[in-house]
């Protein structure tokens, strides 16, 4: 039955003559949301600038069944490396079923300037649909990321601008977040997403750090309008953050985020 019902939002996408997708990345992973230490590996897809804040070996992996429906889990793999001159990153990204799927992949390169960091990610998508072949799309995005004091950074990025004319892309998304510190506990996060013709989504989180290895995060959206909890634990190079988002039509979105890091060796 679930089956049946995708099949009205999925097919007749792949029956028009041009195709845009829309930003499947999870709220949940953007910058607004992925206040952790920072060193969560999933937000430099959003913005790559973000990649010479890394200082260390990082990598991660993340799963949401949204509105525990099987036929939309979304899963990611993402692995950042600190270089001299600030950092790459490379990310891994499936969503759906054998059914409809849409994988992705990007490569991301950041550069401190400074009170500047900029970055680019070059990126690779691929959308599948039963008995309706595959369509493929390139893209690049571009982003800044401006430390506007030692606990304010403001950050905007550009996703998804074509590389070649094609049948099927991704659709273009306007980020900027605003991240500040109010002490190395307390972080406040927002961020305005605007995807095409999409109404604009607005983010939002606090996240408490405690007793040095626990954190619980308090986040919002408003497109769809959903509230977000999180609760994370560190243990020793691991940290798991367990989240649920709650839709008020749809139900809830489970997902799990499991972070590596590990110190670079001198």
């Amino acid at each position: 039955m679930k089956i049946f019902l995708l099949s009205f939002f999925f097919l007749p996408l792949f029956s028009n003559a041009q195709f845009t997708q829309i930003d499947f990345i999870p709220a949940s992973v953007s910058p607004a949301f992925v206040v952790a230490d920072g060193l969560n590996p999933f937000a430099f897809e959003s913005n790559p600038s973000l990649l010479p804040g890394y200082k260390l070996f990082t990598a991660g992996v993340y799963s949401e069944r949204k509105y525990l429906i099987n036929e939309l889990g979304a899963h990611r793999l993402s692995i950042i490396a600190p270089l001299s001159y600030g950092g790459v990153g490379v990310n891994v990204s499936y969503s759906g079923s054998s059914f409809f799927n849409q994988t992705g992949l990007q490569i991301g390169f950041g550069k401190s300037l400074g009170k500047i960091d900029i970055g680019t990610t070059f990126g690779y998508q691929k959308s599948t649909a039963i008995g309706y072949g595959s369509m493929h799309s390139l893209s690049v995005g571009v982003g800044t990321n401006m430390i506007l004091s030692p606990s304010l950074k403001l950050g905007i990025a550009v996703q998804h601008l074509p590389v070649v004319k094609s049948a099927f892309r991704p659709a273009v998304v306007f980020r900027s977040f605003l991240l500040s510190s109010f002490s190395e506990s307390v972080v406040l996060a927002i961020e305005v997403i605007k995807v095409e013709d999409q109404p604009v989504n607005v983010c939002g989180a606090i996240q408490y750090k405690f007793l040095e290895k626990m954190l619980v995060r308090v986040a919002f959206e408003t497109a769809p309008i959903s509230p977000l909890f999180s609760f994370g634990l560190r243990w020793k190079n691991l940290l798991t953050i367990l989240s649920f988002r709650y839709h008020m039509w749809l139900g809830v979105s489970p997902s799990m985020q499991i972070i590596y890091n590990k110190k670079n060796k001198e």
